[in-house]
């Protein structure tokens, strides 16, 4: 038995460059792990349509694909990782019905209930990067208005 807890993961498809470049200098005082992947597309490209697992041929994907991805232009993605995550083992794989955090004594209910209290400072961690993150955008989506 395992016990996994997912960081914020966030991807943005930009239209340009500056685009992706601003987006990621938004990110970066938030978030350490922030990258950029860009490709260019062709008439010979194949294509996954997103939520779908059906492969078309680019003319299906000019008609199906959102309107920054259309044409052969190039391509930019943002990737936005959190660092909060955590992944461990609750219980032996010898003996799975024996848990490592909590066998119903004091020793490990005091165990289990530091290992909820790491869980819940991560929450908290993740939650305020993501806050932080998105007041930034929100200022400098009202820089640009003005």
């Amino acid at each position: 038995l395992w016990l996994r807890y997912e960081p914020f993961i966030l991807h943005v498809m930009c239209q340009s460059l500056n685009a992706a470049s601003k987006l990621m200098n938004l990110a970066r005082p938030s978030f350490k792990n922030v990258g950029l992947t860009t490709w260019s597309g062709s008439e010979k490209d194949y294509d996954v349509i997103p939520n779908t697992d059906d492969v078309v041929s680019p003319d299906d994907y000019q008609q199906k694909s959102n309107k920054q991805c259309k044409g052969g232009g190039p391509r930019y993605l943002v990737a936005i990782w959190g660092d909060e995550g955590l992944d461990m083992p609750l219980s032996l794989p010898t003996s799975p019905g024996v848990g490592i955090f909590y066998n119903g004594d004091e020793i490990t209910e005091k165990n289990a209930e530091w290992l909820a209290q790491l869980v819940n400072e991560r929450h908290v961690r993740n939650w305020r990067k993501i806050e932080r993150f998105v007041e930034a955008m929100r200022e400098f989506h009202n820089m640009e208005e003005t």
